[in-house]
């Protein structure tokens, strides 16, 4: 998110389409959080309010970004399980805080500097690289945007830059020393002779007469005892169960068509195949070998690439790629085109003309939206109509007769929500809090209404209780002797641990280990970063920075996995060289420092925004939008 907002300071505008996307990674944080819906707003910062629309149409951009680097199939159940919602709320969010500080110390952008900016955009030039009128209204219609709405987004854009730039622009200060200290301590390395130790690879303890087998269960009977279970009967007052039972008026339908109707006119998407790829050389091979007559699939595929195939509208498309897909003619392929993804080459395959979705197309969706939102209303009414209901000795299923309450019957549950064979019980999937709640009260009891994370209320009735019981010897015998058998491995393991460090300690060879340790894996490593984690563990490597040449170092037995134990012993520290000239890991150094020097001070200074605004989210409203 940071970065972003940098590299808004830095160009003044994020290229044509993508301004609506500025600042769009949240850091901001969230002041209060509020169940109930008054307006069409699901958030306001300051004075200011962002509406349903805004933030469902903020949330479709967002997706159609991550479709360009996670496949067409990407939809918007994943991104909803993915934060992508919350991301898109604080994208507007973030855009509107800095609109007020801007507005507060008095930022003004002058008609010039806009006229400027898009003379500087190349999406707006000819062929001889120069602004051209024509083109610039040709490439706004096709996105259905009007002159002053791109304008007024450019000078809002260029606003908010000159904030963000102001903030970060200490992090350019970075001190010489800190930098060198650093470079010293990222460029370390160091060998280490290396010993795997596994459980399985100790002797055989055999197995355990009767008597041990009953000591056993007896002594660890936890592993051994089925859990409590619970029979509920859970009521669901939420807006997917009272939607269906909603009014909606012809009149409701085309005025919500009317204020919507932006959101409904098709652009002009171009379809395409693309690879992407790392690096510029395998690009320009792959480009290479469809001049010589190979498909752009079959280019792909002999660099061992995944082509892409997908649609899009021109402010769909990364910046850079938005004038090469758009040029470039039918059935053609691209020269490598730089991204911050990697490096891309493109076919263009076919064109979708713009149009517009009438009315009847969208009426489903329009329905469904203001179902949803007169059900979003009803919900709270409701509630505590239920609640006086309660009071009077209603049962969950009297209510769900009389107010429309969805009802899931469980048989059983434990406290984590399986059923007696360990599957998961699908009906809580987003009942947590009514499944808590439920192995609080008595057998009979019956909780009052309780807010749902999703949005909406539930309540939860026990109808029966199963208490705790030890599965009977004969039925977990084997799971006994396995149990057994696995924990004196463990101790075996962890006593050859203790062998192996104290021959080492000695100076014993490497090579000499398996005197003690029959099967252990012995090896010298390369010298290793602090960052590999590829030989080591992250906790062990972390303990071989902190030893001595000589010193032997092992996982901890409380967080290494149980069934493999590693034993290391320094050999040998190599210094890091002093940086040179042209030296780009300490360059590479110093760019971070002041990366996330610049980071520190726009996290403080965007907590101090959003106190000093002060950021309100209506959860419910989000909860209804997506729910």
């Amino acid at each position: 998110m940071l970065q972003v907002m940098r590299s808004a300071a830095n160009s003044w505008v994020v290229k044509i389409l993508f301004v609506v996307l500025l600042l769009s990674f949240g850091v901001w944080g969230i002041g209060d959080v509020v169940r109930s819906r008054h307006s069409d707003a699901v958030a306001t910062v300051g004075g200011a309010e962002i509406t349903r629309s805004q933030l469902d149409q903020a949330f479709r951009q967002q997706v159609d970004r991550f479709r360009q680097f996670m496949g067409p199939t990407f939809d918007t159940e994943q991104a909803r399980a993915m934060g992508v919602v919350s991301m898109a709320l604080n994208g507007l969010v973030n855009g509107l805080l800095t609109d007020e500080a801007a507005a507060e110390v008095g930022i003004a952008v002058g008609d010039q500097q806009v006229i400027d900016e898009i003379h500087r955009q190349k999406v707006f030039h000819n062929a001889q690289g120069v602004f051209d009128p024509q083109k610039f209204g040709e490439v706004l219609r096709a996105n259905s945007l009007s002159e002053s709405f791109y304008t007024d987004a450019i000078r809002r854009d260029q606003a908010r830059g000159m904030v963000v730039g102001a903030v970060s622009a200490g992090g350019d200060l970075v001190p010489k020393a800190l930098a060198d200290a650093l470079y010293q301590h990222d460029g370390e390395r160091r060998s280490v002779d290396k010993v795997v130790l596994k459980a399985a690879a100790q002797p055989d303890p055999g197995v355990p007469d009767a008597a041990a087998i009953e000591t056993y269960y007896h002594d660890h009977a936890a592993p051994f005892t089925a859990p409590e279970y619970r029979a509920l009967t859970i009521g669901l007052l939420t807006t997917d169960a009272l939607a269906p039972h909603q009014t909606v008026t012809d009149d409701e339908i085309k005025a919500a068509y009317d204020s919507r109707i932006e959101e409904f006119q098709i652009p002009e998407k171009r379809q395409i195949t693309q690879v992407v790829v790392p690096d510029e050389a395998t690009a320009r091979q792959i480009a290479a070998a469809v001049k010589t007559g190979q498909t752009l699939t079959q280019a792909a595929e002999a660099a061992k690439v995944e082509p892409i195939k997908m649609e899009a509208a021109r402010n769909e498309l990364l910046p850079e790629l938005q004038a090469p897909v758009f040029d470039l003619a039918i059935g053609s392929v691209s020269e490598p085109v730089k991204t911050e993804l990697g490096w891309h080459v493109i076919e263009a395959t076919g064109t979708l003309p713009a149009g517009n979705r009438s009315l009847d197309m969208v009426r489903d969706e329009l329905v469904a939206g203001l179902r949803k939102d007169h059900a979003a209303d009803a919900v709270d009414k409701i509630a505590n109509s239920v609640q006086d209901a309660l009071a009077g000795g209603a049962t969950i299923d009297e209510l769900a007769a009389k107010f429309g309450l969805a009802v899931i019957k469980i048989p059983a549950t434990d406290a984590e929500g399986k059923q007696p064979d360990g599957k998961a019980v699908d009906a809580l999937a987003d009942t947590k809090t009514l499944l808590q709640t439920a192995f609080s009260l008595d057998k009979g009891g019956r909780s009052s209404t309780i807010d749902l994370p999703s949005g909406g209320y539930g309540l939860v009735q026990v109808d029966d209780v199963t208490p705790a019981a030890v599965k009977p010897l004969e039925i977990v015998r084997d799971q006994v002797v396995a149990a057994w058998q696995n924990e004196r491995r463990h101790a075996a393991l962890a006593d050859q641990v203790k062998q192996v460090a104290e021959k080492l300690k000695s100076g014993a060879p490497l090579a000499t280990i398996t005197e003690i340790a029959p099967g252990a894996e012995s090896s010298t490593t390369e010298p290793l970063a602090r960052t590999d984690s590829t030989a080591l563990p992250a906790s062990l490597i972390a303990a071989v920075f902190k030893a001595k040449v000589g010193e032997v170092v092992s996982d901890d037995a409380a967080t290494a996995d149980a069934d493999t134990r590693i034993v290391a012993r320094v050999v040998s520290v190599v210094p890091a060289a002093a940086p040179t000239a042209s030296d780009t890991q300490f360059e590479d150094i110093r760019t971070r420092l002041s990366r996330d020097i610049g980071d520190d001070l726009l996290s403080q200074y965007t907590a101090a925004l959003n106190r000093h605004f002060g950021v309100t989210v209506d959860q419910s409203a989000i909860d209804s939008l997506y729910h």
